[in-house]
């Protein structure tokens, strides 16, 4: 499984599950983007520490950037009153297609 395979499976659990805000799973299921990268990796939500994990992180943040969020880190960009499932969904695949 490469990194962008983990961002395509991540965007599909945000769509399947939808976005949390403030906490990696809520109570209802949803997931930030850390959290569904975690699980898209294969663990649980607050399991970070896959190098593909770190690998999706450098593509999103590209992405944000690009769309003028350079300062904010992508927990802060999820939390975002303006970060809706929508645009979370298009941002991770907008991250897995500038990779290989």
């Amino acid at each position: 499984m490469t990194t962008a395979d983990i961002i395509r499976r991540a965007a599909q659990l945000i769509v399947d599950r939808g976005l949390a805000k403030g906490t990696l799973e809520d109570s209802d299921g949803r997931l930030d983007v850390w959290g569904a990268l975690a699980v898209a990796a294969g663990g649980r939500p607050w399991n970070l520490s896959d190098p593909l994990v770190d690998g999706a992180d450098y593509a999103i943040r590209h992405v944000l950037s690009r769309r003028g969020h350079a300062q904010r880190s992508v927990a802060a960009w999820n939390d975002l009153p303006g970060t809706h499932q929508g645009t979370a969904v298009a941002v991770l695949l907008d991250a897995a297609a500038i990779l290989p």
